[in-house]
């Protein structure tokens, strides 16, 4: 699957390592979109309160990883063959982590098909 299809789709299922992979990924880029983003509001006359541009810039940033995120929850839980809507017990403080990588980081998903797609164990088998 590539990357991008995986990290900004709501579509399909997604197995145990590409959820790892794409959630380290996200992490990754958010980071480094950070890092960018301060010498640019620095050099903006940005010292110890942002500018216009550097509020903007975490806006964004903040979005993007939100959307990117949601994006590899969503398909976690397809593969579990449950709604997208099991995404709000991540909000749950404690229960939603402990839910986020038992459930969605260690449990195997339903095996063949199901509501959303086929297997993405049998597909990468392949």
């Amino acid at each position: 699957m590539w990357i991008f299809p995986l990290l900004l789709s709501f579509e399909g299922r997604i197995g145990r390592m590409a959820f790892w992979i794409g959630y380290g990924t996200v992490l990754v880029l958010v980071c480094g979109l950070s890092l960018i983003g301060l010498p640019i509001d620095s050099a903006l006359g940005g010292g110890s309160n942002p500018t216009l541009f550097g509020k903007l810039w975490i806006s964004a940033t903040l979005l993007l990883y939100f959307w990117m995120s949601l994006a590899l929850c969503i398909k976690r839980f397809h593969d579990h063959d449950s709604s997208a809507w099991w995404c709000l017990i991540l909000l749950v403080p404690a229960i939603g982590f402990l839910f986020f990588v038992i459930e969605l980081g260690m449990m195997r998903g339903t095996v063949g098909s199901n509501t959303y797609g086929p297997d993405p164990l049998a597909t990468e088998l392949r």
